[in-house]
């Protein structure tokens, strides 16, 4: 049976240096990797070795900090997001965590919060 694609905006591969974190401490920071993006979210795979780190769970808020490059003319930025935790997928040894935003906006690379 083929599942029902319920996507509302089109996906776009992109493949940026991303964090998450959770504002309540509710999981471990993550690093990793987009793989593709939405204006209203986006397809996370965390780095290898989040064993024996607290993972996300489906419903978790979720802050997230997206590195764009930069330009001659501009300076790289970062996407600050809040949003949350949609779905996790777990296939062919890699793990894929789905957020939606709820906000976001445009930070220096140098003016990201702190994250402990």
């Amino acid at each position: 049976m083929l599942e029902h694609d319920q996507r509302r905006n089109p996906r776009f591969d992109v493949q940026l240096p991303c964090q998450i974190w959770s504002p309540f401490r509710a999981f471990d920071s993550l690093a990793g990797v987009t793989l593709n993006m939405s204006r209203a979210g986006l397809l996370f795979s965390p780095d290898l070795g989040v064993e024996g780190r607290v993972l996300p769970e489906a419903g978790h808020a979720v802050r997230v900090t997206l590195q764009l490059p930069g330009t001659e003319l501009e300076q790289a930025r970062c996407v600050e997001c809040l949003g949350r935790i949609v779905r996790l997928e777990d296939r062919d040894n890699s793990r894929r965590i789905a957020l939606e935003f709820r906000r976001y906006h445009f930070t220096d690379r140098g003016r990201s919060p702190r994250r402990g």
